[in-house]
């Protein structure tokens, strides 16, 4: 799961660092101070980071992707 898109976080560079390999309860405090929204949004969210969270919180990136990036198919 460590390579997984879904578990991916966008976070700045210091924060990254101060994160570490801390838990997640404790990371959250520090996706809440981000400067990306959808970091921001993943501090709000209590679930765990669970496998199955992880597969949702990609599918929910996938979505955003494909909603705004679209790809003209070819004939």
């Amino acid at each position: 799961m460590v390579y997984r898109l879904g578990n991916m976080i966008l976070m700045q560079s210091g924060a990254n660092r101060q994160a570490g390999i801390q838990e997640y309860p404790e990371e959250r405090a520090l996706f809440a101070q981000s400067g990306f929204e959808i970091t921001r949004k993943l501090a709000n969210d209590n679930a765990e980071w669970t496998p199955q969270r992880i597969a949702m919180w990609q599918n929910w990136m996938a979505d955003q992707a494909t909603s705004i990036w679209r790809i003209a198919q070819l004939s």
